[in-house]
């Protein structure tokens, strides 16, 4: 029978018998047999159903007696248990291995028929032969019970893996959260090691900047070292002091050092402004060499510098020289009289030999430096 049949025609005082009707898994009318009033026997037995259907269990909730006997079913939904009103059930002569664990909800079930199906042997044992109605009720009260425990059992194991899984997730957090810890812990005694470094440093001789030092200083105090220590506030004070120090010399050594190299330079463009020249070209391809090593603007900025202070240092020794000349210029009188005197020619003389031989070391130091 290909056609859906109208269950209402082999419905009578509350029994529904579709047996014989050549029935499959999908022209079973579920729906229309749910619709039935005051049903509680339905009767499928001799048909060709392999399999209910999910909606089988959940649509006859109210079923009493079930008669599912020579079919080809190979297993019952997973939603059997639903048919929580069943008293009898008839599954003879079907290809049913294993019944669902739902099936231990069955509480009412007072008769369970399960001969001729290739059940497993542990099920077999507890359905008996049921030869006789009290063989089919042991078997029914035996399967219930051991289902029942059976699905127990996996409550009992869901549960456990569940609380496993979050004993597992747990441990994960605890964890990384320790790991986070650490890598923390790790990061301040690194900080902290660096900075007894740099005092180590300090305490050698290194120089840095009087600002740098104590910006270092109060930051690495401000992470890592309480603002009590003594021992570390005694160690930044000797620290900051030899740097100190070692500025102050440092400076004073190069304006020292600046000071003998203009004055030097400004006797040399007295004497000899070719040598002069030759000088100040030499000196300038060198600094420039030197400023290359520093960023562009920076060079950019010592250059500009440098070139003013030639400029202007040659142009006040010029000018120096110009208002001498004017000046011996009005006292020719003064002039005669120092050319016309002895003393005062052989005072000329021996001042003259002097800045000849300090010309003549200043030259043997140029070509020293320069080689």
């Amino acid at each position: 029978m290909s056609n859906k049949i109208d269950p209402k025609k082999y419905f009578e005082d509350g029994k529904l018998d579709l047996s014989m009707m050549q029935l499959k898994y999908d022209n079973v009318p579920v729906k229309e047999i749910a619709a039935i009033p005051k049903l509680f026997s339905v009767d499928l037995s001799n048909n060709c159903l392999v399999s209910l259907g999910k909606n089988f269990a959940p649509s006859l909730t109210h079923l009493v007696k079930l008669d599912l006997s020579k079919n080809q079913l190979t297993a019952l939904p997973d939603n059997f248990g639903l048919l929580c009103n069943l008293k009898h059930l008839d599954l003879e002569n079907n290809r049913i291995t294993a019944l669902p664990l739902s099936f231990g909800k069955l509480k009412h079930l007072r008769w369970l028929d399960l001969k001729n199906n290739p059940l497993l042997p542990k099920l077999a044992e507890l359905a008996g032969p049921c030869n006789d109605s009290a063989q089919c009720s042991a078997a029914a009260k035996s399967v219930v019970q051991m289902l029942a425990l059976m699905q127990d059992q996996v409550e009992v194991e869901k549960k456990r893996r569940l609380e496993e899984m979050k004993l597992e997730e747990e441990e994960k957090k605890a964890l990384a959260a320790k790991e986070q810890q650490e890598q923390s812990q790790a990061k301040k005694r690194n900080k902290k090691k660096k900075k007894q470094d740099r005092i180590i440093e300090y305490e050698n001789g290194s120089a840095v900047t009087e600002d740098a030092d104590k910006c270092l200083l109060e930051g690495d105090e401000q992470e890592d070292v309480p603002a009590d220590d003594s021992k570390d506030s005694n160690l930044t004070q000797k620290s900051s002091s030899r740097t100190c120090s070692s500025i102050k010399f440092l400076f004073t050594s190069i304006v020292i050092f600046a000071c003998i190299m203009f004055f030097l330079l400004f006797i040399l463009h007295l004497l000899d402004e070719e040598t002069y020249s030759i000088v100040i070209k030499e000196l300038t391809k060198r600094y420039r060499k030197v400023a290359g090593y520093f960023p562009k603007p920076w060079s950019k900025k010592l250059n500009r510098y440098y070139l003013m202070t030639l400029r202007y240092g040659t142009k006040l020794s010029k000018q120096g020289v110009e208002m001498a000349i004017r000046g011996f210029e009005q006292v020719q009188d003064f002039q005669v009289w120092l050319n016309s005197d002895e003393t005062v020619q052989s005072y000329f003389d021996m001042v003259r030999s002097w800045w000849q031989m300090v010309y003549i070391k200043v030259s043997e130091m140029y070509r020293t430096v320069t080689v």
